[in-house]
């Protein structure tokens, strides 16, 4: 295994170069250049003088080499980024460290550095700093490709901890122009028994703020896989709508929000946007684990069926919507692989009726014309065949889509009360769990609120596409909790009475009303990324 730690006490290391110079070797290349620097490293563009081979060497920074914190993490790096076999994550070549002198003028090791594969193009973050929202195709083309990698680091037992757009890079290929590479698996975390963790004290949030799921917020140890998911959801909701779901002008702030805020809806600010991929979004970004997609594979199939949606509503000759196509929305009701629908009509009757039309039409023509010199015959009603019969039920088929989306909520315990969160700001109450609600299809999601003493409340947007079914399993709360207050603008139990032509009791005496809490003044806005202990 390499070791970071020289054979004598680092104070006793003279090391003997802080920065690298144009022409200065390193292993089997030449430095040319640097490229850039942060608060790690600096990161320079090297050549094979034999091969021409042009590759990046990354640097870590020579008053960091004494801290095992630094150490580890530059180490986590270079094993993760080997043993991820997928084309979007930066390949690391090598990695070594450059010579040092003892005080005793003995020689020893100094600065590590990483040799990686050299990539031409531009940071996800620079992009979306420079263009803002991204048309449709395109950010769900960089997400899928996101996901993709992702998902083969999961297999691998590795979650990356640190997604945000700096971290992603768009590589220039003669094939694709933007090429997704992940970079900087600094922070990552090898779940697997014979991966080396990059060990954290409980309690201690590493990551960058604007991207951090609520459990790495909270210091969580146990963070898995679907944290990269609520991460990729905030990306993917910055890359189509335009803005991030959570702005602060602190930290802490910031930190709260992701813990505890629900999201506005991303349309929002792009009502453009597919309910279907809204519905995506809100489901990446629940609060609890267990309510988002579990596998990031998941995540890939409803971002390839939505790109292919996409493009077939923007060819003119393809129809605008497809009976047969299931919205990725089931994929977020059930949390299950996407399966394809029947056709409503067999294949083989459409191909039949399509003959029997051809067929009629020809005789019709024949019999019209009729011979050369005899006047033309009456034209008589044709018979019944079986070949009308099946054109006549294709026609008579009904439309597939009902006109009525049903909702199921069920809560795990049961009894728990549903409130709807409207657009408008106003609440209403339901009823209890289990329940089944219908909803307008295609009216837009809609967002619930499960409440149960004792428990944390959850939160749930469903969509209005298709039937759904949702569970929610609620987590016990010691802590006790306000009541939830209605809605003002909803009509009380009195004006429904009125309105329906009865007359309520008088109402019991209440008490004095308290003093009006004073108003939160209204939550900043986060311009900048800051770095919590991670990113570069």
């Amino acid at each position: 295994m390499l070791s970071f730690a020289p054979s004598l006490p680092m104070a006793q290391v003279v090391l003997q170069a802080a920065e690298l110079a144009s022409g200065d070797e390193v292993g089997n290349y030449v430095i040319r250049a640097v490229v850039g620097r942060g608060g790690w490293g600096t990161v320079y563009l090297a050549e094979h003088p034999t091969i021409g081979r042009r590759v990046a060497i990354k640097l870590l920074r020579a008053d960091l080499c004494r801290t095992e914190e630094a150490l580890s993490r530059f180490f986590t790096e270079a094993r993760a980024a080997n043993a991820i076999k997928s084309d979007h994550v930066v390949e690391v070549i090598d990695f070594g460290q450059l010579p040092a002198v003892t005080a005793g003028g003995r020689p020893s090791f100094g600065q590590p550095y990483l040799i990686m594969e050299w990539l031409e193009g531009s940071p996800l973050g620079k992009v979306i700093e420079t263009d803002g929202r991204l048309a449709l195709p395109r950010a769900l083309r960089i997400a899928r490709q996101i996901a993709r990698g992702l998902a083969v680091a999961h297999r691998a037992g590795i979650v990356h901890r640190d997604l945000k757009p700096d971290n992603v890079f768009l590589q220039h290929r003669e094939s694709d122009p933007e090429f997704v590479k992940i970079l900087d698996f600094g922070i990552a975390k090898f779940t697997s028994a014979e991966g080396l963790a990059h060990r954290t004290s409980t309690g201690t949030a590493m990551g960058t703020p604007l991207y951090m799921s609520p459990e790495q917020c909270e210091g969580a140890r146990a963070v898995d896989h679907r944290s990269d998911i609520y991460s990729l959801g905030i990306m993917l909701y910055e890359m189509t709508s335009g803005v991030r779901p959570f702005r602060a002008e602190g930290v802490g702030a910031l930190l709260i929000q992701q813990m505890k805020d629900v999201p506005e809806s991303p349309r929002t600010h792009a009502p453009s946007l597919p309910a279907t991929l809204e519905a995506l979004i809100m489901r990446m970004l629940e609060k609890t684990p267990d309510a988002r997609p579990q596998q990031m594979e998941q995540v890939v199939e409803a971002l390839t069926q939505l790109g292919a949606e996409v493009t077939r509503e923007a060819s003119p000759s393809s129809p605008s919507a497809s009976p047969a196509a299931i919205p990725p929305a089931q994929l977020l009701a059930s949390g299950g692989p996407l399966e394809r629908a029947p056709l409503t009509v067999p294949r083989w009757v459409l191909l039949l009726g399509g003959a029997a039309i051809a067929v009629g039409a020809g005789v019709g023509v024949l019999a019209a014309r009729g011979g050369p010199d005899q006047p033309p015959a009456p034209v008589e009603k044709a018979a019944t065949t079986p070949e009308k019969i099946a054109v006549e039920r294709i026609q008579a088929v009904p439309p597939a889509a009902p006109a009525i989306a049903r909702l199921s909520i069920r809560s795990e315990p049961q009894g728990a009360g549903v409130v709807e969160l409207r657009s408008d700001g106003t609440r209403l109450s339901i009823g209890q769990t289990p329940i089944e609600l219908e909803r307008p299809r295609g009216s837009g999601p809609r967002t619930f609120l499960i409440e149960l003493a004792g428990h944390r409340p959850e939160t749930r947007v469903l969509a209005t596409d298709a039937d759904s079914r949702t569970v929610v399993a609620l987590v016990r709360d010691p802590r006790p909790r306000a009541a939830s207050k209605p809605g003002a603008a909803l009509p009380s139990a009195t004006d429904r009475l009125r309105a329906h032509g009865g007359e309520p009791e008088p109402p019991a005496p209440r008490p004095a009303a308290a003093e009006p809490r004073p108003k939160k003044a209204p939550k900043p806005r986060l311009d900048e990324q800051p770095t919590f202990l991670g990113g570069e």
